[in-house]
């Protein structure tokens, strides 16, 4: 029986780690490599069964290489199962080669229908009309294209196959990774198959849940194969954010807590006509277990963000001098919502850099730091760059950022020693010492402002109780993308949450997480 699994969180590898260990598999470890196609197709079939049990006509397109080979041997066994299997075959099963071209003749002498591609358009009409008319017959479609091969954009016959499957409307299921879709970048090369579901096979792929990837995968499962354990020491690329690997690292409170072991956090913001930000920073890290809270701020702003929650202290500041007393008394400072960008401002981040802090570093704050730099000595902050100030910070385009987060967010680690949060949809997690941890959660409804000012705060509440900056950066993340999650899905939106909303999500949620419930 295959070992087929919700990947509901965990490691991420490339396409190249995938067939690195399927190499070592087959040549270290004697593993077949065709009973390894054979156990990939196996585990489709379950996934197909589960999830569209009424379907009877199944067609399958195949590729040319190990992809192509999975597609034929589940064309086979499903045939043998009942199902009325048709396969198209981009590629002429007379070219194959190796285990492709021995799946082809397994499913040839199953009595599977076969349609070369070259054969239809022998009517005349065009190949797209012709593909479209043979998916639309089907009551599910299977994506044994490319896999993870491709490394350019999908060229043709290829992409007429993928609009006419994308085109009719009809479920699919796509195996390994959805062709024409970047398995390291979740990119979209030219055209890709827009999955129902997807069965990756071996190790979960970084994109699958990068970019485009979650739009394109559908719901994701993995199928490991009988592997040994020693063949799958590759490092991850990238780590899964969870919550049930979170809480190992929390624990409930001892009953003789009290205030002063929970950490005093100092809110550096809220210039003159900007108290918001640092208003809604402050309740955050209050709703997360801080043991204080004081925000300094201007003159100005200090009666708007006194007239919140009486729990936060508010000092008013005419010059940045003026902060100095209380930034003494800060466990963590959170540095930058509604700072603004005038002389103040920047006098008060000159001052609050100088002091060598543990620190969060957001918003106006990031963008001072782009423009005029600081000697950041010691590696104990988070920076939570969004992509355009991010590309301040590296002296590039957003559109740069956003081409590679990934090699993005290394070199934003490489350049500022601490942990850094790249945020956007999938938000990264880096610092030199781990692989980048991946946020999956979070939804649409979340583009509002003050989304980042709200995790400014839960990361500083989280760092002010004594645990590491990336343990703060991780749970802080992930507690800010499900309390979004929870709150969209109750309300049933895709719009409009207001980033203050979410504290009020934060306290159970969060106790959850510590009961070991996530």
């Amino acid at each position: 029986m295959q070992d087929l699994r919700d990947v509901a969180g965990g490691e991420l590898f490339t396409a190249e780690q995938a067939r690195s260990i399927d190499t070592r598999a087959i040549q270290d470890y004697g593993c077949p490599s065709y009973s390894l196609m054979q156990q990939a197709a196996a585990a489709a079939l379950i996934s197909l069964r589960a999830e569209w049990p009424a379907a009877r006509e199944l067609l399958v397109c195949c590729g040319a290489g190990n992809n192509g080979g999975d597609g034929y041997v589940l064309a086979r066994d499903a045939s043998r199962q009942g199902w009325r299997v048709k396969v198209i075959a981009v590629a002429e099963p007379s070219r194959l080669t190796g285990d492709a071209a021995l799946a082809a003749k397994d499913c040839q002498a199953a009595s599977v229908e076969i349609v070369s591609l070259s054969s239809l358009t022998e009517s005349g009409e065009g190949l797209a009309k012709v593909c479209e008319k043979y998916c639309a017959q089907a009551d599910v479609i299977i994506d044994a294209l490319l896999g993870t091969g491709l490394s350019s954009a999908v060229r043709e016959p290829f992409a007429t196959v993928i609009a006419a499957m994308n085109a009719v409307g009809r479920p699919v299921l796509a195996l390994d990774v959805p062709s024409g879709l970047c398995a390291d970048s979740g990119r979209v090369r030219g055209v890709a198959v827009r999955a129902s579901r997807t069965v990756t096979f071996i190790v979960d792929k970084v994109g699958l849940w990068l970019n485009e990837g979650p739009r394109y995968a559908g719901g994701c499962r993995l199928a490991p194969l009988h592997i040994p354990s020693a063949a799958r020491s590759a490092r991850p690329r990238v780590r899964r954010l969870t919550g049930a690997a979170l809480a190992q690292d929390w624990r409930a409170r001892d009953r003789e807590a009290h205030k002063g072991q929970a950490g005093h956090v100092i809110v550096v913001g809220g210039g003159e006509g900007m108290p918001g930000a640092a208003r809604m920073t402050a309740e955050a890290a209050l709703a997360v277990g801080a043991g204080r809270v004081t925000v300094l701020c201007a003159r100005s702003s200090a009666a708007a963000i006194a007239s919140g929650p009486a729990e936060v202290m508010v000092s008013a500041l005419d010059k940045a001098s003026d902060a100095l007393p209380g930034l003494t008394k800060a466990d963590v400072i959170a540095l930058g919502p509604g700072l603004g960008l005038d002389e103040w401002a920047q006098a008060l981040f000159s001052l609050v850099i100088s002091l060598n802090k543990t620190m969060v570093v957001d918003a106006d704050a990031l963008t001072l730091l782009a423009a005029h730099g600081a000697d950041l000595k010691q590696s104990d902050y988070v920076l939570t760059p969004h992509p355009g100030e991010a590309a301040r910070l590296l002296g590039v385009t957003s559109a740069q950022i956003q081409a590679d987060r990934i090699a993005a967010l290394a070199e934003l680690c490489t350049r500022y020693a601490g942990v850094s949060v790249l945020k956007g949809a999938g938000t990264l997690i880096g610092q030199s010492t781990e692989p980048p941890a991946l946020c999956t959660a979070g939804n649409p409804a979340m583009a509002t402002a003050g989304m980042g000012d709200v995790l400014t705060g839960i990361i500083a509440g989280l760092r002010a109780q004594g645990v590491s900056a990336w343990q703060a950066a991780c749970t802080g993340v992930w507690l800010h993308a499900e309390a979004g999650d929870r709150l969209a899905a109750r309300q049933k939106i895709d719009r409009g949450l207001r980033a203050s909303q979410l504290v009020t999500e934060l306290p159970g949620l969060l106790g959850e997480l510590i009961r070991g419930r996530r």
